[in-house]
């Protein structure tokens, strides 16, 4: 299934030429990790675009430079927009997610 804030943020980083980012996102997730802590806009609370992604995508996302992270996040700020009651996105994270690796069998030779 494909994550609907993935989705979006492809969309813009497709739409501005970035389609190297955008395919290094898919077959990833997102959570928005909200604070306790209050941002600048009435009761929107600091947050942070966590995206989890296999292995392979998150060793690449990881390497990733700060401009690459910051245009991801600029996407992000788009479907998320900083505004009262809602979360105020500051930042990204990358996490692996073992759940979306494929099942590889071993082979034992006896």
């Amino acid at each position: 299934m494909i994550d609907p804030d993935i989705e979006k943020v492809c969309k813009i980083l497709i739409r501005r030429g970035k389609t190297d980012l955008a395919d290094q996102l898919q077959n990833s997730h997102s959570v928005v990790d909200e604070s306790s802590t209050y941002g600048n806009y009435s009761y929107s609370t600091i947050s942070s675009f966590d995206i989890y992604s296999p292995i392979e995508g998150y060793e690449k996302l990881i390497k990733i430079s700060d401009d690459e992270q910051k245009t991801i996040l600029n996407a992000v700020m788009l479907v998320y927009p900083p505004k009262a009651n809602s979360p105020e996105i500051r930042s990204l994270r990358f996490f692996v997610d073992f759940d979306l690796e494929p099942i590889h069998h071993i082979v034992i030779k006896a």
